[in-house]
């Protein structure tokens, strides 16, 4: 890692010393600054990707006016700009600069949106952290500073990906998340849509409705995705016949455990799964 100062912006820029391209996705650089209010880049144009983490100060992006700590995202092959608000009295930041082929789906992985966008951090003290590591030269060893960065880059990610989770299941209703303990405690049991509704206390189609609206897919479509699950995991770690772990999961008949294993698992077969992923398999 080597270190450039830019001074009409006070920005730390730093860049790998050994970097090997092509990559899926690499860093380009990581940088920070506390540029002064009214500060305002030129409009960049680059087939780059920029995370940009505000951890304080206020600033205008895409024409709205954001304040952090925040995130915001600068697209590949679009013109990147922004500006430090007039009246901030205090602005500090850190960023990433990458791309490579797989920039893209990863972003998407971690539930960021590929879109010139201002995201709400709540992890930023984490990252900024993490960035303090990524800028300490101690922590690099001789032609892996590319990959340190990148690993600081995945770690953010990961941080952004697990506070987007969180956020998804604080938006399940409380019914959905009653109906979820019941089914994961009691899958192996046979379980109807009339057994769900009578224990939220609602109708039928009411509770189908919300268990919709929360999870993408009808509560008994749930229910089976979900033992499926469990029998993946008997078929790999245990002996047991296809039959007995259709009844232990929940299924009626080992005929209706297939087709619904098959229907979930591109038509692949329990007895193929097991074969394929078993345990003590030796390709």
């Amino acid at each position: 890692m080597y270190k450039v100062y830019y001074k009409p912006d006070k920005s730390d820029n730093y860049y790998p010393q050994h970097q090997k391209k092509p990559e899926p996705i690499y860093v380009s650089s990581i940088g920070c600054s506390t540029p002064w209010p009214g500060y305002e880049t030129q409009v960049m144009h680059r087939n780059l990707y920029v995370l940009h983490y505000v951890k304080s100060g206020k600033f205008i992006y895409q024409g709205e006016v954001a304040q952090g700590p925040c995130m915001f995202l600068m697209i590949a092959e679009e013109p990147q700009y922004y500006r430090a608000a007039n009246d901030t009295p205090f602005y500090e930041q850190f960023w990433f600069v990458f791309g490579g082929p797989a920039a893209r789906d990863i972003l998407l992985g971690a539930g960021i949106p590929i879109k010139n966008a201002v995201y709400p951090c709540p992890y930023i003290d984490q990252a900024y952290k993490i960035f303090e590591e990524l800028t300490a030269i101690e922590n690099y060893a001789e032609e892996e500073d590319g990959y340190y960065m990148l690993s600081g880059l995945f770690r953010v990610l990961s941080l952004h990906a697990k506070s987007t989770l969180r956020s998804e299941k604080k938006k399940k209703s409380a019914f959905t998340k009653t109906l979820l303990n019941y089914i994961h405690q009691h899958y192996a049991s046979p379980i109807t849509e009339q057994e769900l509704a009578m224990l939220v206390n609602l109708s039928v189609n009411y509770m189908h409705r919300k268990f919709y609206e929360d999870m993408k897919m009808p509560p008994i479509q749930y229910l089976n995705r979900y033992r499926i699950r469990c029998a993946k995991r008997l078929l790999t770690e245990t002996d047991f016949s296809i039959a007995q772990i259709a009844e232990s999961v929940g299924f009626s008949g080992g005929n209706y455990f297939c087709r619904v294993f098959q229907k979930y698992n591109n038509s692949v077969s329990p007895s193929e799964f097991r074969k394929k992923h078993r345990y003590d398999h030796i390709p």
